[in-house]
């Protein structure tokens, strides 16, 4: 399960779950993961990833495409 699923409110997190995430990804808007706070969430994104693999049902090309995202749509030059 991802880390904002354990700390946030459940209610936040599922709705989270059941409407946002997966829906603006389906629907091809750019979504990437980040783990921006390590230490709070006691995580690393590659962890992250292998969370969203088991609770979303990701397959390797998906979590491909959400990387490539990720660094598309990042201010790197």
């Amino acid at each position: 399960m991802p880390a904002f699923q354990l700390l946030l409110p459940r209610e936040f997190s599922l709705l989270f779950l059941q409407f946002s995430f997966p829906a603006l990804l389906d629907a091809g808007v750019p979504v990437t993961l980040a783990s921006d706070d390590p230490p709070l969430f006691g995580t690393d994104l590659v962890t992250e990833y292998a969370r969203c693999m088991d609770t979303f049902g990701w397959s390797e090309a998906r979590v491909r495409r959400v990387v490539r995202t990720g660094i598309e749509h990042s201010f790197a030059p």
